[in-house]
């Protein structure tokens, strides 16, 4: 279950808005393209976290425990992400926008809540829309990796005999 969570939880962490909003005006488009792209670079860096991983463990400590030990790597970093982001100072064009709030335009006290109270369907679809342009490279990484993985092992049991067939 914890394995098939990280292409939905992308969009959260998915955010080109505070790039472009610092780009350049004629880059903005390169600018957030690039912000998206960098999800799938991080998608291709935990899988070469996890190839490493096996690599030092022989495969019964990775089947047993090891294979949890990027996703312990990952909550750090995630959590140092947080506190990163915590640092940061917002971008002058947004700090223009919020300033122009007036009256009932006002910036919601908390507008996570409302996304999810008042928007849940646009909520929904955004989330389901951006999974479904993560799916396909995790998929592509990650179940091409683990049957590599499995049928090398398997065929190496063949050729040592331990199978009780040849290799095909």
């Amino acid at each position: 279950m914890s394995r098939s969570l990280p292409p939905f939880l992308i969009p959260s962490a998915v955010s080109s808005a505070d790039t472009v909003e610092s780009a350049p005006r004629n880059k903005r488009g390169v600018f957030g393209a690039a912000a998206f792209s960098f999800a799938i670079v991080g998608t291709m860096l935990g899988n070469a976290a996890k190839a490493v991983t096996y690599a030092l463990l022989d495969p019964q400590d990775a089947a047993d425990w090891g294979w949890r030990v990027c996703y312990v790597a990952g909550f750090g970093l995630g959590i140092i992400g947080i506190q990163l982001r915590k640092g940061l100072e917002e971008s002058p064009e947004f700090e223009k926008a919020k300033k122009e709030l007036v009256g009932d335009n006002v910036a919601p006290e908390n507008p996570l809540k409302e996304a999810f109270t008042k928007y849940h369907k646009e909520v929904l679809v955004v989330m389901t829309s951006v999974s479904m342009c993560a799916l396909p490279p995790r998929l592509a990484f990650l179940c091409r990796v683990s049957w590599l993985c499995q049928e090398s092992h398997r065929k190496l049991l063949c050729a040592a005999g331990a199978a009780g067939s040849t290799p095909s």
